[in-house]
């Protein structure tokens, strides 16, 4: 097995263009057993142990001999492909600890290894599991394979020796990827490179069935008690311990197995990530690495698929950023997420997933202070500090109010910080909305920026600096202009996790609806309302007219428009400003909008804005404009010059000047000790 694997080696490490070296540990083994082999390959490191070692012990005798800077871990049953060892390399980073090779399996076996290494729950407690990783972009693991993955040698030789207490073997490698990545380092599979697993090596010369389920049992749960995480059950936990047979709890409470775990967990006590998020780590994807400066975005709402305004805006302004920056993306609700490999076309260098946002009482959904408090949970700010310590990044842009608590996150790093104030939700007419107010205004001060969408948002940030970068469009949409003839239906955007898109339709359905029913023939509505909108009213009679449509998601928005003749915003109240307005002007059709839902687009003299006070207006407005087709097709034509100045790349450039300039402000200015810290 080690002849064919030296073989497919020296033909890998031809298409290195760097040095390389090649260190063979042989353990257990008769050093004669070697001797036509180690004759054959004399530009090789030969090392000769009579007794196994266990695999740790193996490793530090090969990085003790090793001089160059990264380590390829390779077992003697793998065969390499001829790019294996290349493909690796540009993935290389200073944040990046473990890069595994896809793993394949001779003659078409079943993958049981693949090198996407993940943990699901079983009874209560992490299981490993590996998936093929389905696309060539790099995937988070919990651990590489020490089978076949590269590593730096120097943090390799530092966590290393913390891993003896594993031997003989298993799990020795996720207690690697474990402690490297609490210390803020990723760990990722490379499919571009592939190792087929020839044959299985085990270690049945020197142990028997039951003394290797033994040690793995006894290891996992090692790994668990060094290890604290929120997604193991203690119950489960305490019952596999006191279930374990009387040798293998005799060895974890060993002197030296107690004295590594209590120092396993003061390190990790103190290092940059309070958590082990198994999903965080396994849900990452990355691009290799670049070396450019390092924006961090972070999001409390799913961008893909983007289903509402905001991941619109989040999206198209990142990519904007994407020119100039590696556009790092920090996002919560995981679980809406369908497969993070789908945003390998998007502009981040890198995406990390969290979930575990507490359920806010209802009694508390009205209260702005409690949701930013909710918002900015824990893991998210685990997860948030691992990253600026590690990645480095110029500048932290934190998105929506509701995660501005996420400025008091400690770190040593001091990025500059700016917050995306998607809607700005001061109300200094209320009274009994000032201890929220002051609570939104004391946090934006500690921001070195504010982005607003609208000039109504910035009067009323008018005491504070703020860069105005208005929601935009792609300009493309308007040269694919179609006119609306023939058509009656109408069209509503809004999802119904925002109250303001539920509440206004409802009222449109109920006040403005029945009479245009009676008005003009062959009127339709189509209504997008977001992912559960159809059981959010299920029960509510205003939406069972057989005219009316309700969908959750569409995959291309501006074919839905075209196809409708005009679209309404009865949004009754609004801040910062209507992204489906700006979209329906662009693709050539009329918007009937309230004066709250034409917020931000008011002062463009669109002549397809048609603005209406009530509900009569709003019925009077839009039968004319349904019933004279001469009048609508008039009016509804994109009108270019004035949607120029909202294109994406218009308000991208906005925020990249505004970035730039907060950068450059911040290391002019006087070193000071940092508030967060």
């Amino acid at each position: 097995m080690l002849a064919r694997c030296l073989d497919s080696l020296a033909i890998a490490r031809r298409n290195v263009d760097e040095p390389t070296e090649v260190i063979v540990i042989v353990n257990g083994s008769p050093r004669e057993d070697y001797s036509g082999l180690a004759a054959r390959h004399p530009d090789l490191v030969w090392q000769f142990h009579a007794q196994p070692l266990g695999f740790t012990r193996a490793v530090l005798h090969g990085i003790a001999l090793a001089r160059l800077g990264g380590v390829y871990l390779l077992n003697n049953d793998m065969i390499l492909a001829p790019d294996a060892l290349a493909a690796l390399l540009p993935v290389r980073a200073p944040h990046v600890f473990g890069i595994a090779s896809e793993i394949e399996f001779e003659g078409g076996r079943r993958r049981e290894e693949t090198g996407w290494t993940r943990m699901h729950l079983e009874d209560g407690l992490p299981n490993p599991y590996h998936q093929p990783p389905g696309s060539d972009v790099l995937r988070g693991v919990v651990w590489a394979g020490a089978g076949s993955a590269l590593y730096p040698r120097q943090l390799l030789a530092q966590l290393m020796p913390g891993s003896l207490v594993f031997d003989p073997f298993y799990w020795e490698d996720v207690d690697l990827g474990l402690r490297a990545w609490r210390l803020g380092y990723d760990s990722v599979v490379c499919p571009a490179s592939k190792v087929v697993h020839g044959h299985r090596v085990t270690v049945r010369r020197y142990y028997s069935e039951d003394q290797v389920a033994r040690v793995f049992e006894r290891n996992r749960l090692q790994l668990l008690l060094r290890h604290p995480s929120a997604d193991v059950q203690t119950q489960a936990l305490w019952l596999r311990l006191r279930g374990l047979c009387p040798r293998s709890m005799l060895e974890l409470v060993r002197p030296s197995v107690l004295v590594a775990l209590w120092r396993t967990r003061r390190e990790l006590r103190q290092s940059v990530c309070d958590d082990t998020d198994y999903a965080t780590m396994s849900s990452q994807v990355a691009r290799p690495h670049r070396g450019r400066s390092c924006v961090l975005m972070v999001s409390p709402f799913a961008l893909h698929p983007q289903r509402h305004g905001g991941a619109v805006r989040s999206m198209q302004l990142a990519r904007d950023l994407s020119r100039d920056f590696d556009v790092v993306l920090l996002s919560d609700e995981r679980e809406l997420y369908p497969d993070c490999a789908e945003l390998a076309d998007a502009p981040f260098a890198s995406v990390h997933l969290v979930s575990g946002r507490p359920e806010l009482p209802s009694a508390q959904g009205a209260d702005r202070v409690a949701r930013m408090r909710n918002h900015a949970h824990r893991r998210l700010r685990s997860e948030l500090r691992r990253l600026i310590e590690t990645r480095k990044p110029a500048a932290v842009i934190v998105e929506h109010m509701e995660l501005g608590d996420l400025i008091e996150v400690p770190t040593v790093h001091t990025p500059v910080w700016l917050l995306s104030l998607h809607d700005v939700l001061l109300q200094p007419d209320d009274p009994r909305q000032q201890a929220a107010d002051d609570h939104e205004l004391a946090c934006m001060r500690r921001y070195q920026g504010r982005i607003v969408s609208s000039a109504e948002d910035q009067e009323l940030l008018g005491c504070l600096s703020t860069c105005l970068v208005g929601n935009g469009v792609d300009l493309g949409t308007a040269d694919d202009y179609v006119s609306s003839a023939g058509k009656r239906g109408i069209l509503f955007v809004g999802p119904f996790r925002a109250p303001i898109n539920l509440e206004g339709i409802i009222d449109f359905l109920q006040r403005v609806y029945p009479r245009l029913l009676s008005e003009v023939q062959g009127i339709s509505l189509t209504i997008v309302g977001g992912i559960g909108a159809q059981a959010r009213v299920a029960q509510l009679p205003c939406f069972a007219h057989p005219s009316i449509r309700l969908l959750e998601q569409v995959e291309d928005m501006p074919s839905l428009i075209r196809a409708h003749a005009v679209t309404i915003n009865p949004q009754g109240s609004l801040r910062g400003s209507s992204l489906k307005v700006i979209e329906s002007l662009a693709a050539g059709r009329i918007c009937v909008s309230t004066r709250s839902g034409a917020r931000g687009h008011l002062a463009a003299g669109f002549d397809a804005l048609l603005i209406v006070d009530d509900a009569a207006e709003f019925a009077d407005v839009l039968a004319r404009v349904l019933l004279d087709e001469t009048r609508r097709l008039q009016l509804e034509r994109p009108q270019h010059d004035r949607l120029a100045p909202h294109d994406w790349s218009v308000q991208g450039r906005r925020l990249r000047d505004h970035l730039v300039q907060c950068i450059a402000e911040h290391h002019a200015a006087p070193a000071t000790t940092d508030a967060r810290r």
